[in-house]
């Protein structure tokens, strides 16, 4: 699917979620873990803070299944807030998906790749 504006593979990877402006717009790969879509890898954050990414229209991801999605996402809004009693901060990232792909699989080594202008 393909969505307004910068597709899935020409946004700047969501690097840290601490200093994201809202309205930014950004690209992550995600995965479904127990019938939820998080980040695939661990977006870095300052030392004492746990990061959560909400989706405000979850529903383009499509349904629970294996493997990995390239999403396009723009922040609405980021709340930090500090956890009582703890020297901790917990970071709620909303965004909103703006274009959703699956990631290619790897060209297995050694494998000849056709020049797409071949006749």
């Amino acid at each position: 699917m393909r969505g307004r504006g910068l597709h899935a593979r020409e946004a700047a990877d969501l690097r840290d979620v601490t200093v994201t402006p809202d309205g930014g717009t950004y690209g992550v790969e995600v995965i479904n873990d127990a019938d939820e879509w998080v980040p695939a890898e661990v977006i870095p954050a300052p030392m004492h803070h746990d990061t959560r990414l909400e989706w405000s229209n979850v529903e383009l991801l499509g349904p629970a299944a294996p493997g990995r999605r390239h999403v396009t996402l723009t922040v609405e809004s980021r709340d930090i807030e500090k956890v009582p009693e703890y020297r901790a901060w917990d970071t709620t990232v909303r965004a909103r998906i703006t274009a959703v792909c699956t990631p290619r699989a790897p060209i297995r080594p050694g494998a000849r790749v056709q020049d797409a202008r071949a006749p």
